[in-house]
This record gives C-alpha cells, structure tokens and sequence, in this order.
C-alpha cells in the first residue's frame, strides 16, 4: 500500500494493491481501487482506477467467440440449455467444451469439464482462463462440479461469463470457489496436483 500526498488542499490518495489476490478486485474485476480520504471533511470516496490488464485480455476475443460457436454444437434435448465453454491454456492453446446430456440424466457432462478433458488429453495440465457462453441473461454461472474440476488445473484462473446479448461478467475461480478439495489434503499425502501447490 502506497500513499501520495494530492496536489491540492488536504487530500491524501491512497492506492491499496493489491486487491484479492494478484492485480485482480474480489469479484475480478480487473480494477484497482483508490480511496480519496479529505481530512478537513473527514469523509472518504472509493473511486475505480485504469484496469490492469491480465493475460486474458489478449485472448478475450477470441475465447468469447470459441465459446459462442462450440455452444451451437451443444446435445441438450433434455434441457434445452445449450452451453459453450473456451479454456485458455498457459501457452495460449485454446480447447473448447459443450454439454453433452444423456438420458440417464447423471451420465451428462457440462461444458467446462469437456473442455477440461479435450485440453488434458492434448496433454496440457495447466489453464489461466474459461470462458462460459450460455444462453440466459444473466449470464450463467459454473456449478460446483465444473468448478472442482477447473480448479484441479488452474486455481487462479479468471472465469468469464457471457450471454448472445453480449453481457459479460469477470470474475475469478477462488471467487467462486475459494477452497476447493485438493489432493494435497488427503491425509499422508505429499503429492502436489498437476496445477502446483494450493495458493
């Protein structure tokens, strides 16, 4: 935390970075956030600073797009909710996942996780970003199941949410999930998962 004194009258701005792990807000964000405290009003104002830019915001574009294509390949009889799903690899390889739904209704699989297992059988092992396109407005979220199994792979990762109407919603895994199961927690266990050690 960083402070300068304002130019003018009693002003003092005050940075706080950063916020919620990395450059990220809690709710990702991406914004820093400066507090102008005026001493002589004793009152204070949050007001948002320029976004840091992340690795995302290179590939942004082009994971919103590979979501909105995979979704129209979406199997949903059942519910009629198609979903698409663009994971961003470390090395800025992008696999893509819909949901595929089974008349054994607990046989289907979502997007995210088939995403998850197309980029795992390439042989990536380590992901920074997803993109999920569904068709509702807002746009929905990850359910707990996706949201275990992304972290398996990236539990820093920022999730992305997006909708036909272009609405866009940035937040990040440990938003969502803050303490996933890890295979680190096993009892007697010294083996770290394949994304690294737990933040």
């Amino acid at each position: 935390m960083a402070d300068s004194k304002a130019q003018r009258g009693g002003l003092r701005r005050r940075h706080i970075e950063p916020i919620g792990g990395g450059a990220r807000a809690p709710d990702g964000s991406g914004l820093w956030t400066t507090i102008v405290v005026d001493r002589s009003a004793r009152a204070a104002s949050v007001l948002p600073c320029a976004r840091v830019k992340s690795p995302l915001d290179a590939s942004l574009d082009r994971l919103v797009a590979a979501a909105r294509a995979v979704a129209e390949n979406a199997y949903a009889p059942a519910s009629r909710f198609p979903v698409g799903a663009a994971l961003l690899a470390d090395d800025g390889a992008i696999f893509t996942g819909c949901n595929v739904e089974n008349a054994s209704y607990g046989l289907t699989i979502c997007a995210e996780r088939n995403a998850v297992f197309a980029a795992v059988a390439a042989g990536h092992r380590r992901f920074t970003a997803v993109v999920v396109h569904t068709m509702c407005d807002p746009p929905g979220y990850p359910c707990g199941a996706c949201l275990q199994v992304l972290a398996e792979f990236g539990p820093q990762m920022e999730v992305v949410l997006v909708n036909p109407a272009g609405k866009m919603v940035r937040t990040s895994l440990p938003s969502l999930m803050p303490r996933p199961f890890r295979f680190e927690s096993l009892p007697g266990s010294s083996s770290e998962s394949p994304s690294g050690p737990s933040p």
